[in-house]
């Protein structure tokens, strides 16, 4: 993005809502620009980013955390810190045909999405291999969940459901991350 070249870094990725982050990563972190990534299907399907970023919002504004919605092009401009909910949709069912540039379509009302939570932190990073000098996308934290095939009159509800699954275990993650720490003695 804005012509850095972005080199990502799996710090951590979590496994049981709840569950501490690796390295507590999450500690400290707590404003956040959202941003939603779709693709060419997700309107064929039915899904509105609107109601996605709602999702995302709700769930993480409940825990004290400042969300604030950007256009995917707008992302980093105030913050370092973002989480994206990335969209991946198909739209329709297709079978192989006898010509192979021409698949022939079986279902067009069926829809399946892949939906990935990110939170990303865009930082200066000095690689010594390298020599390279420049922005950074560091993943902080990631988790995917596929909306299994459904009809697209309610596919749209399966992935703000998903979605909101997504930001309830990131803000289960991040309030563990962020817990003060107990003093001995007590």
């Amino acid at each position: 993005m804005r012509g850095l070249l972005a080199v990502t870094c799996v710090l951590a990725m979590t496994g049981v809502s709840g569950a501490q982050t690796t390295f507590n990563v999450l500690k400290g972190t707590n404003d956040f620009e959202v941003a939603i990534e779709e693709d060419d299907s997700t309107e064929a399907c039915g899904i509105v980013a609107t109601s996605v970023r709602e999702a995302v919002v709700q769930p993480l504004s409940s825990t004290g955390l400042k969300v604030s919605p950007v256009d995917m092009t707008k992302l980093f401009d105030t913050s370092h810190l973002g989480l994206v909910v990335s969209l991946k949709t198909k739209h329709g069912i297709y079978l192989s045909s006898d010509d192979r540039l021409k698949p022939r379509q079986l279902h067009q009302n069926i829809c399946v999405t892949n939906i990935q939570l990110m939170a990303l932190a865009n930082e200066s990073v000095s690689i010594k291999a390298t020599g390279y000098k420049g922005g950074a996308m560091i993943v902080l934290w990631m988790e995917n969940k596929l909306v299994e095939p459904s009809d697209v009159s309610t596919h749209k509800n399966g992935v703000e459901k998903g979605t909101r699954e997504l930001a309830e275990k990131f803000a289960a993650d991040w309030v563990s991350d962020n817990r003060p720490k107990e003093s001995p003695g007590k």
